[in-house]
């Protein structure tokens, strides 16, 4: 699995997007989804060296070296929104990472934590149900957990 790889073909995905949007005034075709969410997942792997789970797990897409699920949450809006999955049952230790993708590629981490603390930070649960929780919300409860993060194993 070659994250830089398929990072340095995001910018191609998005000048598709725009093309397509061009041939289509009025249509949006931002990318989003599971394809975004795959993106996401793979570059997380990369950076925290993770072990991606089988696609379509309960609750968790990723092990961390130490042995903890990982759900990872990716967003490519420009003022983010994180859809959390409402599971049927709680992960113990759940880790949650959320990562804003720019249109170049490059994706930041907004939050590196206890899933646990960003779910008690959500807003109601939608009709599809996802629990959102905005990036500022995010950002601001990343600043309190600089012991409670997964250590990156490769520099971004």
């Amino acid at each position: 699995m070659d994250s830089k790889a398929i990072q340095k073909l995001v910018p191609q995905l998005f000048s598709l997007v725009e093309e397509l949007e061009a041939a289509a005034p009025g249509v949006n075709f931002s990318p989003a989804g599971s394809m975004i969410g795959t993106i996401g997942e793979v570059i997380a792997a990369a950076r925290y060296g993770l072990e991606l789970a089988k696609s379509a797990n309960e609750g968790f897409d990723a092990i961390a070296p130490d042995g903890r699920k990982v759900e990872v949450k990716t967003s490519t809006r420009k003022y983010g929104i994180f859809l959390l999955r409402v599971l049927s049952e709680p992960i113990p230790d759940l880790h949650l990472i959320a990562l804003k993708l720019d249109k170049k590629g490059r994706a930041e981490t907004v939050y590196n934590g206890p899933a646990s603390l960003a779910y008690k930070h959500c807003g109601p649960k939608q009709k599809a149900n996802f629990y959102p929780i905005g990036e500022k919300t995010l950002r601001e409860l990343q600043k309190s957990l600089i012991d409670q993060q997964l250590p990156e194993t490769i520099h971004k």
